[in-house]
């Protein structure tokens, strides 16, 4: 699933055909681009392992290992002009990004932007 997702997110197609006025029926995504040896990147997984667990029935999350030599992660990565670790996308369900976080993100404002993913 995480797989398809991330091809998704690089094609970025979105198709707007007669349906366009009908809501999507996909969650949003959160995508964190994180990297070993990095205290801000384990600080902010531990955010949001624990936001996962409140609304991972919600939202997909993906974690991307920016250290992993990964031709998709790194044409995600140039896509979204991620220079480095840690960086967390917002994506609404029509895979709009409503907000990119370059930093360590603190559970209230985290819980913020998920909650207002949607709006």
């Amino acid at each position: 699933m995480k797989r398809i997702i991330l091809l998704f997110l690089l094609s970025f197609v979105i198709v707007i055909p007669s349906y366009a006025n009908k809501k999507a029926y996909i969650k949003p995504v959160v995508v964190t681009f994180l990297k070993q040896d990095c205290d801000e990147c384990d600080a902010l997984d531990m955010v949001r392992q624990a936001v996962e667990e409140e609304y991972g029935n919600k939202l997909d999350f993906i974690n991307i290992n920016t250290d992993e030599e990964d031709t998709d992660y790194e044409k995600l990565m140039q896509r979204y002009n991620i220079k480095g670790a840690p960086v967390t996308l917002f994506i609404n369900s029509q895979y709009g990004i409503t907000k990119k976080i370059a930093d360590y993100v603190p559970y209230n404002i985290y819980i913020k932007n998920i909650q207002s993913i949607n709006r």
